[in-house]
């Protein structure tokens, strides 16, 4: 049974990164035993085939392509059971990388322009909210015409 699971974890790791938390519900919900995951999910790791590192470091990548910011990323690598350390580390929400992505995310949704009213203003600031952009961010992009 075990090399059975073993062989299926293998199987989910080959297509994609998971987080060690991801897996650990993917195996009670094929009824194994948390010591038998525990073993399984253990050798993985000591083998290098599985890595929350590895699996936060892809997951901002593939987000931040997909325009989202950081704090968005870091609330979805916390209910990933990513721990908050690896999370930040591979986030790194005071990167200057960020501010440059709030600005390409608000013009390819609004275009160039600075907003001309308060209600446009305003529904720029909750769309890069919503994105997961920080204040510091929404502002600078927003307050400055030269975007």
């Amino acid at each position: 049974m075990n090399n059975i699971m073993r062989s299926y974890v293998l199987g989910l790791l080959s297509r994609r990164e998971y987080s060690r938390v991801e897996l650990i519900k993917k195996l009670i919900l094929k009824g194994l035993e948390k010591k038998t995951i525990e073993l399984i999910l253990q050798d993985l790791e000591n083998k290098g085939l599985q890595s929350d590192l590895r699996f936060a470091e892809n997951y901002v990548n593939m987000r931040r392509r997909r325009g989202y910011g950081p704090m968005r990323i870091l609330i979805e690598l916390k209910k990933r059971g990513i721990d908050k350390n690896i999370a930040v580390m591979c986030v790194n929400p005071s990167s200057s990388s960020w501010l440059k992505l709030a600005i390409i995310t608000k013009n390819k949704k609004f275009g160039t322009e600075y907003p001309q009213d308060q209600i446009q203003y305003a529904k720029q600031v909750r769309y890069l909210h919503y994105k997961g952009f920080t204040n510091i961010h929404i502002n600078t992009v927003l307050d400055h015409e030269e975007n």
